[in-house]
């Protein structure tokens, strides 16, 4: 009976410290929430004031580069925006619902802030 008793504490301590290896080489990713739509608007009305009829061939000029240049710079902040954190970033327009104790936090000012860096 004895030799039950430790065979099954044995199995039991083996149990636990598989699930704290596999917990601690598994873990949750964590996520943050990105308002796109939101930096893209902003970016768009500041396109639509620079781009008016009277405007030059060169200001036009201008206006679709800083518009292109700005996509491949929100790319760039997303990605070093995840780099940074080692969290998975997704739009906050993709969000349905979240629990009030865990909301998914809100890095929209950094990537604005990693946008107005480059």
């Amino acid at each position: 009976m004895r030799g039950h008793a430790i065979t099954w504490a044995l199995s039991v301590l083996s149990a636990c410290i598989v699930g704290g290896a596999w917990i601690y080489a598994h873990p949750t990713p964590s996520f943050v929430a990105v308002d796109v739509n939101a930096l893209v608007k902003a970016e768009t009305g500041l396109l639509a004031q620079a781009v008016k009829p009277d405007a030059t061939k060169e200001q036009q000029e201008a206006a679709i580069r800083r518009a292109s240049e700005f996509g491949k710079k929100l790319d760039d902040a997303i990605a070093q925006l995840a780099a940074e954190c080692g969290c998975v970033v997704v739009n906050a327009a993709a969000i349905v619902a979240q629990p009030a104790s865990t909301p998914v936090r809100d890095a929209t000012q950094r990537v604005k802030a990693l946008i107005s860096q480059r």
